[in-house]
């Protein structure tokens, strides 16, 4: 399920819910992916991963990525996408 943008906490668990239910309930037992675009929009502010890779940084665009998967995680976004 693609997001247009990252979820709040309401919407967070209501994603929990639908995901729980395929996995009890679907024949395949799959689960569900939640998508959303890695454009800088989650809670914390982060420079998109073109900006990002411009800095010539290696160890902070890690340290980046850990808390957007961080964030994304808690989230409930199993998926990320980023520009091409």
């Amino acid at each position: 399920i693609r997001l247009p943008h990252w979820p709040d906490a309401d919407t967070s668990e209501q994603m929990a819910a639908l995901a729980d239910l395929a996995v009890r309930h679907a024949p395949l037992g799959l689960p569900l992916f939640f998508c959303a675009p890695d454009d800088g929009g989650g809670p914390t502010v982060m420079p998109t991963p073109a900006a990002a890779a411009a800095s010539w940084s290696p160890e902070a665009v890690a340290r980046a990525a850990r808390v957007v998967a961080s964030e994304a995680a808690a989230a409930g976004i199993n998926w990320i996408t980023g520009p091409c």
